[in-house]
């Protein structure tokens, strides 16, 4: 009896009612932990395989064409501004990359979340692609300027998602090792630029300089499309994504944070290169330049606090929690490493072409012991910290002390048209101090914040890096410009100066004896630079004191 009773229950209506009940409930879960799955769950299991391989080849070819992008115009830069009669306004071909690299890096790491990791670098790849061809056809200096900032729009999601796909390919027990190489290639292609940019512009026209980021860019193009999986890194979760979720993603963007970023960053660069050059440091456009510039800071510090603070659903462009002195120290550190690090790699072709004559081949040349320097330096550092432990604020502080060396010697060079041997070895010491804190910087972020915040903290990193060579690359040319001017003005007068000022190759068209007046004018400004990038590396050592 019990047996025969016991299916008249199970099929009796209140059952059945219980029964489609319980059976919605299980449904109605299982569409809510699908998307919590897709929202907050772990990654998939990480690339194996060809997958792997591959995706690791096309990220650090991304990684260093973007980079390379920076330094390969440096000794291009000369032939440039005298075609398009600009030489004022030479760093900002460099510049105008490098604000909107630094502006964008962030933009792109949270757009990510919403389009989707494979998307986000296929279309990184195809922006920069696109305003490369852009640049290689400009026909004046602001169409170059324009060009190169869009450019570095798309150079700045081809590195960043670079890193962040790096940093999910591989995986926690992986990323420190990959983390290395992408360093190394990334101080590589810094030091391969401007030896590529030179050999360009002395054999053909610097336009391809540009032109040869077309197929070299679509190669990891065609990598990353063909080895990352759809969906990636979440391929493997079963589901489509929800609408809904899509739009809490975006919410979660901090756009106003982003904004503000950029703004500081333009404005105040913006005041730093036409002081002197368009407009004196007095004037209403500087003065209204710097002011917008420091609301847009005050602002940005004031809105990324409230954010972290009070708006747990938006993630902020730089968190709160750097707000520890160590991390402050970091920071800065990125900062202002990145200034000589880039001034140097400018600065130095600049004088072997202008003082020296030299072509931009034979230039580029001539900075091969730096370069060398600091990516050997770099790469035996990364191994030396990595097997005996070292803390970084006493690696940093070893380093600096080099730096100081190195660009104290570069302040005793005399300001000749012939080439003093003793330059190559002031190459060197700079180079060794340089390579040595570019790499402790990275591997320090560890030693600074909390696991789960490495990530933020190696794009914060990243930001402060490229915004400090930006904003010390506007210092010294203001200095450079402030100084030279009046002494070309009262030699030459303000037409014939203001020429010069347009195209260094016009030097040539005067006397023998007032062209090495002028050339005596121009590497006492460059020696003025050196002794301003001496003072950033001072300030470098307060920095590195507050990681300890």
């Amino acid at each position: 009896m019990s047996l025969q009773s016991t299916p008249d229950r199970a099929n009796s209506p209140d059952s059945t009612l219980r029964s489609s009940n319980s059976e919605q409930h299980v449904v109605s879960s299982g569409k809510e932990n699908m998307l919590e799955k897709q929202q907050k769950a772990p990654y998939g299991p990480h690339l194996t395989g060809w997958r792997f391989h591959f995706t690791i080849i096309g990220l650090m070819l991304g990684i260093f064409l973007s980079t390379m992008e920076v330094s390969i115009v440096s000794t291009a830069l000369v032939d440039i501004t005298n075609e398009l009669q600009a030489f004022k306004h030479i760093s900002w071909v460099i510049n105008a990359y490098m604000l909107t690299y630094t502006g964008f890096l962030i933009i792109w790491a949270q757009f990510s979340h919403v389009l989707g990791r494979k998307p986000s670098v296929i279309l990184a790849h195809v922006l920069f692609i696109s305003f490369s061809g852009a640049c290689a056809g400009s026909r004046t200096a602001l169409q170059l300027i324009i060009f190169r900032a869009f450019q570095g729009i798309g150079g700045a999601g081809v590195f960043n998602m670079s890193i962040v796909i790096l940093a999910e390919v591989t995986g926690p027990a992986k990323f420190p090792k990959y983390s290395a190489i992408a360093s190394v290639m990334y101080i590589l292609a810094f030091g391969l630029g401007p030896l590529i940019g030179g050999s360009i512009s002395s054999t053909t026209t610097w336009r391809w300089v540009f032109w040869l980021n077309i197929p070299l860019a679509c190669l990891p193009l065609l990598i990353d499309t063909i080895a990352l999986p759809n969906g990636f890194p979440r391929h493997n979760l079963k589901g489509r994504k929800d609408p809904a979720a899509v739009f809490s993603s975006l919410r979660k963007l901090d756009l106003i944070g982003a904004g503000l970023f950029l703004a500081l960053s333009v404005l105040f660069v913006t005041a730093l290169q036409e002081a002197d050059i368009d407009w004196n440091w007095n004037s209403v456009p500087s003065i209204c330049l710097l002011t917008f510039a420091s609301v847009s800071a005050i602002l940005f510090v004031l809105w990324e606090r409230f954010v972290t603070l009070h708006w747990k659903d938006v993630v902020p462009v730089l968190t709160w929690k750097f707000t520890s002195r160590k991390c402050i120290g970091m920071f800065m550190s990125f900062f202002l490493v990145s200034t000589p690090t880039t001034s140097a790699i400018v600065q130095i072709p600049e004088r072997f072409q202008i003082l020296d004559g030299e072509s931009p081949f034979d230039a580029a040349i001539r900075l091969l012991p730096f370069m060398i320097a600091v990516s050997l330096i770099a790469f035996i550092s990364s191994m030396l910290v990595s097997r005996y432990q070292i803390k970084p604020a006493y690696g940093l502080l070893v380093g600096i002390a080099i730096q100081i060396v190195g660009a104290a010697l570069f302040c005793q060079l005399p300001n000749t048209t012939t080439i003093d041997p003793a330059e190559y070895v002031y190459e060197v010491v700079l180079g060794i101090g340089l390579g040595i804190n570019n790499i402790l910087l990275v591997t320090s972020v560890p030693f600074m914040v909390e696991k789960h915040l490495i990530p933020s903290a190696l794009g914060a990193g990243m930001q402060f890096r490229y915004l400090g060579g930006t904003v010390g690359l506007g210092v010294v040319t203001a200095v450079f410009s402030s100084s030279t001017r009046p002494q070309l003005n009262s030699l030459l007068g303000a037409s014939d100066a203001s020429e010069v000022l347009q195209s260094a190759a016009k030097i040539h068209q005067f006397p023998q004896s007032v062209q090495g007046d002028i050339q005596r004018m121009f590497g006492h400004g460059f020696t003025l630079q050196w002794k301003v990038l001496l003072g950033f590396i001072c300030g470098e050592v307060l920095a590195a004191l507050m990681m300890l």
